[in-house]
């Protein structure tokens, strides 16, 4: 995905300045939840996480910060670190009612996406903040 949502809009840059705002609408193929991201001429830009239910087919909000746009088996994932130190695919198995090798490769992916770090063989802990989150947070408080 481009790094500034607007490099995904087509067309010349000129008709983007022309406009009063811009705004993108993005999903994966198949997933119900999707990123709405405004930038108004005079305003501060916004992103928003929304999801579809599949019975109304209406988008509500769910959240604008990173983790709500995780999908919710990840979620429950990252939930299970408040009652554990680490977890292993047994456990996230027996979680999301899934199999061993299915728990497995999906610890395996969130690894590789940076939200969880590997531990040991099997065995998968929370990932740390960065010095840079760390930095932001001071900032923020």
């Amino acid at each position: 995905m481009a790094e500034d949502f607007q490099d995904i809009i087509a067309g010349s840059n000129g008709l983007m300045s022309a406009t009063d705002g811009n705004a993108v609408f993005t999903r994966h193929t198949a997933s119900n939840r999707a990123v709405f991201q405004l930038r108004p001429r005079n305003g501060a830009e916004v992103e928003l996480v929304l999801q579809r239910d599949p019975k109304t087919l209406r988008w509500t909000y769910v959240g604008d910060d990173e983790r709500s746009q995780l999908s919710s088996q990840r979620q429950t994932v990252l939930d299970l670190f408040t009652v554990h130190e680490t977890i292993d695919g047994l456990t996230v198995a027996r979680t999301l009612g899934c199999t061993n090798d299915n728990a497995r490769k999906h610890l395996s992916e969130m690894a590789k996406a940076g939200q969880i770090v590997r531990t040991a063989r099997g065995t998968y802990g929370p990932a740390t903040p960065t010095a840079d989150d760390e930095a932001g947070d001071d900032l923020a408080a």
